[in-house]
């Protein structure tokens, strides 16, 4: 028997059809978010890097000017400069040959 749609039978609430292609949107926009979110992320990441590493230089070429031009060879010698000047580990990454600094960026 075919049935006809009336008013009263749309209150009822959505059909089956409706509520996927909602649900398929939801998706699809969260999918979007995600690698929006991903891609600062990473760009943060290496800012934050790029940051770090361009500070260790100049407290490295800081270290080079108060001691006569020698370079620094271990970052021992340079923690004073830096802002934490704790004597705390070198960040992961660190190198330093010939007075130039670098993290591997």
């Amino acid at each position: 028997m075919l049935r006809i749609r009336t008013e009263e039978a749309r209150e009822q609430g959505f059909t089956l059809i409706e509520l996927l292609i909602v649900i398929v949107v939801l998706g699809l926009l969260a999918g979007i978010v995600t690698l929006g979110v991903t891609k600062f992320s990473d760009d943060a990441t290496a800012a934050t890097c790029s940051a770090t590493q361009d500070n260790l230089q100049i407290a490295a070429d800081a270290f080079a000017a108060q001691n006569g031009g020698t370079a620094a060879t271990t970052y021992a010698q340079i923690d004073v400069y830096t802002k934490a000047g704790d004597g705390s580990a070198a960040p992961a990454g660190f190198s330093i040959s010939g007075g130039t600094v670098s993290l591997g960026c």
